[in-house]
């Protein structure tokens, strides 16, 4: 977009008062146009901003509410579901452990009472 030159009127002193008044509310409007121009990228900014409050506040009906909610429910389930699992197979583990601990002390007692008797 051109922005077009603005032209003040140049005035002499043979101008009539009324002619000097229309030079004067053109220049006039000329600057508060120029001021609202500087100005509009800040408003932009504000309505922009204004506007993406707006849309997450709407965003935040409660239907969006309780969507969210279930979503979290759904996700919380899962996660437990996973931790269980998990709790699980060490449970399962230490068991193993604990039956090869038992078993291993049944040898150690079997070789204890052969070399007991071997002895004797």
């Amino acid at each position: 977009m051109e922005e077009k030159k603005f032209q003040p009127k140049r005035l002499t002193l043979s101008n009539t008062k009324q002619e000097m008044l229309e030079a004067y509310n053109a220049l006039l409007k000329h600057l508060e146009a120029q001021r609202e121009a500087e100005l509009k990228p800040e408003k932009r900014l504000e309505e922009k901003k204004a506007k993406d409050v707006i849309q997450v506040a709407e965003s935040l009906s409660t239907e969006g509410v309780s969507r969210e909610i279930s979503n979290l429910k759904i996700e919380i389930s899962k996660m437990l579901a996973q931790i269980s699992d998990h709790l699980e197979e060490e449970v399962n583990k230490f068991k193993a452990i604990q039956n090869a601990i038992a078993l291993k002390e049944k040898e150690l007692e079997e070789l204890y009472e052969i070399e007991r008797s071997a002895l004797t």
